[in-house]
């Protein structure tokens, strides 16, 4: 079973400008472009398919859309209408990518990963297995999102944040550039997150919760978040700690006869203050 054109196709010509092309003249032309395109492929009217790109078994691509050079769709992926897939991006089996979305040069969609309507991938970013990425949501420039996240309507994930599998971020929330959720992290709807921020494993950040965010610490440099969980106590979280701040100021006493020990404990003790002070909903950042 052979590709299907619904229409027009906009290839580049001979001299390397857009053409329209239709039925074998297209065909003839994408094989001179080397555009791969499996079995059952189905290219909507008006779509413009770059030079070398891959399209899978069974794949859609939508009315309009725009198909980078060297990028590649995976089997049985849908592409919305007017959808743009940048240079040398991957879609995964089975993913699919909403009308209008934009997705960056280079960027990685997992397979069955969801993509939504009007929502802009960054160039470079990695969006997992599975994940969901809601409507008009914008995802940084080299952003990783876990296998199997959830990102609500509205969201925006700032630029090198990493979102761990299966967490959940809320709609309208704001995850701040290099910020890092834990696995299975839940974001309320409209939190926001700073930069550089942790919440860890299974960390709980509801709409109303307060944050302030310290920092750089330790020889490796980290930042400490303190907020409010669930509950009214307040939480601390590292990229590689989060629990209440009674469990941090313990485990940092063990090494209070160092300098980094010291900064830690000094740093515990004033966001536990800091964050008791914030208002429901404030964010602070501060660097000692």
């Amino acid at each position: 079973m052979s590709a299907h054109l619904q229409g027009g196709v906009y290839l580049s010509d001979k001299r390397g400008l857009w053409a329209l092309y239709e039925g074998d003249a297209a065909m003839a032309r994408m094989a001179a472009l080397g555009i791969a395109l499996g079995d059952g492929a189905r290219i909507g009217d008006g779509a413009c398919i770059g030079d070398r790109a891959s399209i899978g078994d069974g794949a859609r691509i939508g009315d309009g859309a725009r198909i980078g050079d060297w990028a590649s769709i995976g089997a049985w992926a849908s592409i919305g209408d007017r959808a743009s897939i940048g240079d040398r991006a991957s879609i995964g089996d089975g993913a699919s990518i909403g009308d209008r979305a934009s997705i960056g040069d280079g960027a990685s969609i997992g397979d069955r990963a969801s993509i939504g309507d009007r929502a802009s991938i960054g160039d470079r970013a990695s969006i997992g297995d599975g994940a969901r990425i809601g409507d008009g949501a914008r995802i940084g420039a080299w952003a990783s999102i876990g296998d199997g996240a959830r990102i609500g309507d509205g969201a925006s994930i700032g630029a090198w944040a990493s979102i761990g599998d299966r967490a959940s971020i809320g709609d309208g929330a704001s995850i701040g550039d290099r910020a890092s959720i834990g696995d299975g992290a839940r974001i309320g709807d409209g939190a926001c997150i700073g930069d550089r921020a942790s919440i860890g494993v299974d960390g709980r950040v509801p709409r109303t919760a307060t944050h302030h965010v310290m920092g750089p610490l330790g020889s490796d440099s980290r930042m400490l978040t303190g907020y409010r969980g669930s509950n009214g106590e307040i939480r601390a979280a590292t990229s590689c700690f989060d629990g209440t701040m009674e469990e941090l100021e313990s485990r940092v006493r063990e090494y209070s006869d160092t300098e980094h020990g010291r900064r830690y404990l000094a740093a515990a003790q004033a966001l536990r203050s800091l964050v008791a002070d914030l208002t429901p909903g404030e964010i602070a950042e501060v660097t000692p």
